[in-house]
């Protein structure tokens, strides 16, 4: 596995010199010169294992806010956070801990045993995402599971309440999914939802997230994005679905396969519950009007979409 840390210190001399111990032994690193500028660098999407980090430094975040700021931030907590200081006292070791520093190193430090520390948060950081992501996935479909989404809703629901961002969601469900667990087998209803995830992923943007909700239901979310261009995307998925003939390995035959589904957008004062149950309305419209197609729900009212 490579490892990747990001080294925050004030001076020049030690920023050097920390990421050139660390890479002659095969560990990739990157800088930051302040708490400030590590946090901009800790934006999502970051790829960095361990952070190492100075105390003492000039701006509004010195090592100890950084840390805080690392623990109270869901997608960050995780991160291990080792400290080399010159400020050796006890009480700062244990002040450190009580913060949840990894480790903590006295200047001058070994390269060696910092080396193998790093290695070593950096290796059990992975293992728990890893055991983390097993228990969101559903080993099915391979897609996110229903907690996961539920998750990832609850957080993208709260930034759209601090800071105004467009969020759409759009239930889907398989139509005549029981029809297709009777005529070829549980099997083969299997392999109709490993297909349908197969193609949901595929539609999906980096910023989407795509959940098997239950049985033959599925979750789209879409950050950022307004119902119009939500509902564009899943129907140009609903139409390409319906003209698509799905092997069944399983049962030996080739089947088709269609979709319905319910679009709705945050609106102000929106929970999981209330944006979730407006999709849920927008769905059940789609079944009850024939099925293989979709409705969205806005300002209280319920239209059929279509391809624009």
């Amino acid at each position: 596995m490579s490892i990747r840390v990001l080294v925050v210190d004030d001076s020049n001399t030690i920023r050097q010199a920390l990421c050139q111990q660390l890479r002659e032994r095969g560990i990739e690193t990157d800088t930051a010169r302040n708490g400030d500028e590590a946090l901009d660098k800790l934006a999502p999407g970051h790829s960095f294992d361990v952070v190492i980090t100075d105390l003492k430094m000039p701006g509004l975040v010195n090592g100890e806010k950084l840390i805080d700021s690392l623990k109270k931030n869901p997608d960050l907590a995780s991160l291990p956070v080792i400290v080399v200081s010159a400020f050796h006292e006890r009480d700062t070791q244990l002040d450190l801990l009580k913060r949840e520093a990894a480790a903590f190193f006295g200047k001058p430090w070994d390269p060696d045993l910092l080396a193998l520390t790093v290695r070593y948060h950096g290796l059990q950081k992975e293992r728990e995402e890893n055991l983390a992501s097993d228990s969101m996935t559903d080993p099915l479909t391979g897609l996110r599971n229903r907690r996961y989404g539920l998750k990832r809703l609850e957080e993208e629901i709260s930034k759209c309440q601090r800071h105004r961002l467009l969020l759409s969601v759009v239930l889907l469900d398989i139509d005549h999914f029981k029809h297709v667990n009777d005529r070829y087998g549980h099997p083969g209803g299997d392999d109709v939802l490993r297909h349908v995830a197969h193609e949901l992923r595929a539609v999906s943007r980096a910023s989407d997230v795509v959940a098997r909700w239950g049985g033959e239901e599925f979750l789209f979310i879409f950050p950022g994005t307004d119902l119009s261009d939500a509902t564009q995307i899943i129907e140009r998925f609903r139409a390409l679905l319906h003209e698509q003939t799905v092997e069944i390995p399983s049962a030996g035959t080739l089947g088709k396969v269609t979709i319905s589904g319910g679009a709705a957008e945050f609106e102000k004062g929106d929970t999981p519950e209330t944006l979730l149950a407006r999709a849920d309305a927008a769905l059940y419209k789609a079944k009850a009007d024939g099925r293989d197609c979709q409705f969205a729900s806005q300002a209280g009212e319920l239209s059929r979409v279509k391809v624009a």
